[in-house]
């Protein structure tokens, strides 16, 4: 299930994590790498409370809470 979610959306976390890399440019010990597998908790996250009815395209859904992950 994980290795799935993982192939399917592994575009948009690299894109997300890639963001925060450039901002923290300056701390070497951060790599997209990192911010990808935190991203990644998100994105777990995101499947388990994603609803198609909402309103919200998932993209959009997941995004915000890989965001979060990455912010912790």
């Amino acid at each position: 299930m994980y290795e799935e979610l993982y192939e399917e959306n592994r575009g948009l976390l690299h894109t997300v994590a890639r963001r925060y890399a450039t901002a923290c440019e300056h701390d070497r010990a951060i790599s997209v790498e990192d911010l990808e597998q935190a991203g990644f908790f998100g994105l777990v996250k995101a499947s388990q409370t994603y609803d198609a009815e909402g309103g919200s395209s998932w993209p959009t859904w997941a995004a915000r809470y890989i965001h979060k992950e990455i912010l912790k």
